[in-house]
């Protein structure tokens, strides 16, 4: 490599130093950040997200459907009005009770979330069952629940 040979060309190389500092600078920050405020707004999402799948398996649970049934994203509901729509199986004891074990995100999605609950039912082992729910209008909404 050539040394500069005029006071031009050596600042020319500082301020490209400089440039190149700025930007590798900007990116690891940039990142960083992002992450941290992604983070933030996990941590601030999760307790709305665990309080709609409560409120979601709670009205299964005590088989108010409609309830269970307004909790549900504007999709299934579009999809499938009230009068066909039945959160369980019909061949299948109806669950007596629930406890949420996990709410996380869904894969790299900061928008979807996944509850994963244990579902009780008499004289049966527990069941897992997973929940994805997306936030619309400002609620949290269940999406395409499985059938209990």
């Amino acid at each position: 490599m050539v040394k500069p040979t005029t006071i031009a060309d050596v600042l020319g190389e500082f301020k490209g130093g400089i440039i190149t500092g700025l930007v590798l600078l900007m990116c690891c920050c940039g990142v960083s950040t992002l992450v941290a405020l992604q983070l933030v707004k996990e941590q601030r999402d999760r307790p709305g997200v665990r309080a709609a799948s409560e409120a979601y398996l709670t009205a299964v649970v005590s088989r108010d459907y409609r309830a269970a049934y307004d909790l549900l994203c504007e999709d299934d509901r579009r999809n499938q009005p009230m009068a066909t729509w039945k959160p369980v199986q019909d061949a299948i004891t109806e669950p007596t009770g629930f406890r949420i074990t996990k709410v996380d995100t869904e894969g790299d999605s900061w928008t979807v979330y996944t509850t994963t609950a244990e579902i009780t039912r008499p004289g049966s082992p527990t069941e897992e069952a997973l929940f994805n729910l997306k936030k619309q209008d400002g609620d949290w909404r269940v999406c395409n629940p499985p059938k209990l």
